[in-house]
């Protein structure tokens, strides 16, 4: 009779054990889930502020926006994605006056990486050589401007 009862009670507290563990499990895995968005969310409105401070789209209010997004990121950022933040925005920084073109992509390249990174992406979509490349919108307001006024265009 005694085997019985230790048997019983084995599987009581086996299966609340399980109970439990699958419950915890479960909840780290959705608090993840929840933390990887708030991450994307942070990382996809640096990504729009850096397209708003792009060649002939840059305006003031864009730089403002690059610069706000930029000091939250760092929120939720992982140390690799600061400290690549950090180098890019020393390259594109104005009083950088040795700013290469060449550097500028790969720093920005390494920064989108981290940031992938940062977000679980699988390492095969995410090779170290990744080059990633900003697009101007092809509005060249500040162009446009001076063509109305009957000043010369410039090039980008």
């Amino acid at each position: 009779m005694e085997t019985g009862i230790a048997v019983a009670t084995i599987a009581a507290f086996a299966s609340i054990a399980g109970a439990a563990l699958s419950f915890y499990f479960s909840m780290r895995k959705d608090r993840e889930a929840d933390w990887r968005k708030v991450k994307f969310e942070h990382y996809r409105e640096f990504m729009a502020a850096l397209a708003a401070i792009v060649g002939s789209d840059a305006t003031p209010e864009g730089h403002l926006r690059f610069a706000q997004s930029t000091n939250t990121v760092q929120l939720v950022a992982s140390r690799q994605v600061i400290e690549a933040l950090h180098a890019f925005r020393d390259e594109i920084s104005a009083s950088n006056v040795n700013r290469s073109p060449d550097k500028h992509d790969a720093l920005l390249s390494t920064l989108i990486r981290e940031m992938r990174a940062d977000l679980g992406m699988a390492a095969e979509s995410n090779p170290a050589d990744l080059s990633v490349r900003l697009w101007v919108s092809g509005n060249d307001r500040a162009g446009a401007m001076r063509r109305e006024r009957g000043g010369a265009r410039t090039s980008d």
